[in-house]
């Protein structure tokens, strides 16, 4: 067989096999996805503001809670970093207001 009668075959072949999976899609059941929490922002409370202002830039307020529980004293060491090295663009008179939310939010019980 020559190549130029190979070829109208394949194309044929593709055809074919788009056809059936197209069709076979058109009669999938439906699907849905649920996602866990709200994963939009920080929990309600005194510091949320801050903590979605400056916080969620970087990254999502679920990476705060998968951390292990912390008190103050790290949280504050925590946001100094992120202040420092990332450049959270958190200010110095809200570190304190912050660690204090960070710590009723994820500190030790």
């Amino acid at each position: 067989m020559k190549v130029r009668e190979q070829a109208p075959i394949a194309f044929s072949a593709s055809v074919i096999l788009c056809a059936a999976f197209y069709t076979a899609t058109l009669h999938a059941a439906p699907m849905s996805i649920t996602l866990p929490g709200d994963m939009t922002g920080f929990k309600p409370g005194k510091g949320a503001d801050i903590a979605n202002g400056s916080c969620k830039i970087c990254h999502a307020a679920d990476y705060v809670y998968m951390q292990p529980p912390l008190p103050k004293e790290k949280w504050t060491a925590i946001i100094k970093k992120m202040k420092k090295v990332y450049g959270c663009p958190v200010q110095d008179g809200d570190i304190a207001a912050l660690a204090d939310y960070l710590a009723g939010q994820n500190g030790p019980k």
